[in-house]
């Protein structure tokens, strides 16, 4: 329960539990006492009343106790009794009834009995991925296993031409038999395991293909090789057609000069012919 500003603004409110709200009272504070005027109580008829403390503050309103209420009992009318004040009540007194009220409260409740059980609900959602968590320590040496059986020395006991050739006469549960064939052949390098009745395939020993290399560097000029022999006479061709006249040409000219003047001709356009 909180224990509340004596500087707020203090009202009680009273009720009847046959009756309901009946009015409310303005309260003073004395010495940290909530105090009310009895000549507010004087319209209350002999009987039982229900108190709640209600204190005024900026952010709204606190209310004591916070859960019931705090018993009041008029035993004559409020005009008969001597004076202007009547009994106060102190917020300790407000908070040792209320916690009254309470056990009382707890005390007073029945034992429920266990509900059948509820129906699984539907599974949820699947969860954001949590961070990485710590490594853990070092776990302890386990302890030594059992000694296995020896194993076979690895060997092939037998080769075969063909996947359709093998046979596993002659052979002992765990041998191994590979195919040898060509390289053409996609099951060449392939080898399998007998297990006494009949052949698994293990893997293929040919490996992949490699990359394409690079182009290698031009060979060098080989030498001439031996003319061969002359080919027969081909048949005798289809007459083409006749090409048309030419226009007439100039009538040649043969200069004769010495090596001298045609080395000095800036032009050897021409016929020339060089004498002695």
């Amino acid at each position: 329960m909180i224990i509340s500003d004596s500087t707020l603004s203090a009202t009680i409110k009273i009720k009847q539990v046959d009756v309901g709200y009946l009015k409310s009272v303005s309260a003073k504070w004395v010495d940290k006492r909530i105090v009310i005027s009895s000549g507010d109580l004087s319209d209350l008829p002999v009987g039982s009343y229900s108190l709640e403390l209600w204190l005024s503050s900026s952010s709204g309103y606190e209310i004591y106790p916070d859960s019931g209420f705090v018993n009041l009992y008029i035993n004559q009318n409020a005009t008969g009794i001597s004076g202007n004040l009547i009994s106060s009540i102190t917020l300790g007194e407000f908070q040792q009834q209320f916690s009254d009220l309470a056990e009382e409260l707890i005390d007073n409740l029945p034992e429920g009995k266990v509900g059948p059980q509820g129906e699984k609900g539907d599974t949820g959602p699947q969860g954001v991925q949590g961070i990485q968590g710590e490594r853990g320590e070092q776990g302890e040496q386990g302890l030594q296993g059992i000694q296995g059986v020896s194993g076979k020395d690895f060997s092939i006991a037998e080769t075969f031409s063909s996947v359709a050739s093998m046979s596993g006469a002659g052979l002992t549960t765990g041998d191994f038999v590979m195919i040898s064939s060509t390289v053409e052949d996609p099951d060449n390098a392939k080898m399998y395991l007998w297990n006494g009745t009949e052949f698994t395939f293990i893997t293929d020993m040919s490996g992949a293909t490699g990359i394409k290399g690079d182009t290698g560097e031009q060979g060098i000029q080989g030498e001439q090789g031996v003319k061969g022999d002359t080919g027969p006479q081909g048949i005798q061709g289809i007459q083409g057609v006749a090409g048309i006249n030419g226009t007439n040409g100039k009538d040649a000219v043969i200069n004769v000069v010495t090596q001298a003047e045609y080395d000095a001709l800036p032009d050897k356009t021409g016929v020339y012919f060089i004498g002695g």
